[in-house]
């Protein structure tokens, strides 16, 4: 993007994010973690919680430790996790991420029975 002169904000790294996180390569997801932070913009929720999917797609124990790590988080960052749980069949623990979760919404209940009734 700097080659080409293309200015790197939010918006254009939550592009950039979604189109990496299709690879599915964590080290692609790892290296343009790298850069969020080194141009600031890691505590951006937007671009952690997008970031957060692609480690849920690509490496799920980065995943966790990046969720670990965020200072704020929204519902989608919530579901993120519950839905990578559950993806990765650890349904008690997506439970858990459920409890913990300070405000429950439609989407975070429909997130947690859709996994639920999969796996049983």
């Amino acid at each position: 993007m700097h080659r080409f002169y293309v200015p790197v904000d939010s918006f254009s790294l939550l592009f950039t994010i979604k189109a990496c996180t299709q690879l599915g390569s964590p080290a692609v997801i790892q290296h343009l973690h790298g850069h969020i932070v080194k141009i600031g913009l890691s505590y951006n929720v937007y671009v952690a919680t997008s970031l957060l999917h692609a480690y849920v797609v690509a490496s799920f124990e980065h995943a966790c430790a990046l969720f670990d790590e965020l200072t704020e988080r929204n519902t989608v960052t919530w579901n993120t996790m519950i839905s990578g749980y559950s993806r990765y069949g650890d349904v008690e623990t997506a439970r858990g991420v459920f409890e913990e979760m300070p405000l429950r919404d439609i989407a975070s209940w429909s997130t947690m029975i859709a996994h639920s009734c999969v796996r049983e």
